[in-house]
């Protein structure tokens, strides 16, 4: 079942794509790099991301995403996210995953994403996380460019 609901989420963006081909003007883009601190969300506590908008067109694209944590040892986490909306405020949803020594968590987010003028980044979303069955929820601050 899981593998059916990516397989579904990633041919939506793929259609998505090619359906939304538009030329973008440099006013119309999104800034595509973000670094930025996360509390709670897929590193559970605390993380330090990067991530990078691959842009469909002026009002989407694809986030791909990498991070790392702590918890008594350092950890990897990813994600990768459809994101719409216009040159400031955005609706984010995705997949994660983080690995940690004892095991993975996978996690769906569908959240909320700001992109201020002078570089502020802020995200928020809540989160399902199907492999241990809890809802969970994150904020992120940063900066984007």
């Amino acid at each position: 079942m899981r593998h059916l609901l990516i397989f579904v989420w990633l041919l939506f963006v793929l259609l998505n794509s090619k359906a939304q081909t538009q030329k973008m003007t440099p006013d119309q883009t999104v800034k595509k790099n973000s670094v930025y601190y996360e509390i709670f969300g897929n590193g559970l506590w605390h993380s330090i991301n990067y991530d990078r908008v691959l842009p469909f067109n002026a009002k989407s694209g694809l986030v791909l995403r990498g991070g790392l944590s702590y918890y008594n040892k350092l950890f990897p986490l990813g994600e990768i996210n459809y994101i719409t909306g216009n040159q400031a405020h955005h609706f984010e949803t995705g997949f994660g995953y983080t690995a940690f020594h004892e095991g993975h968590l996978v996690f769906i987010r569908t959240g909320y994403r700001l992109h201020g003028k002078k570089g502020f980044v802020f995200r928020t979303a809540p989160m399902f996380c199907p492999t241990e069955s809890f809802l969970w929820f994150g904020f992120s601050f940063g900066y984007c460019f």
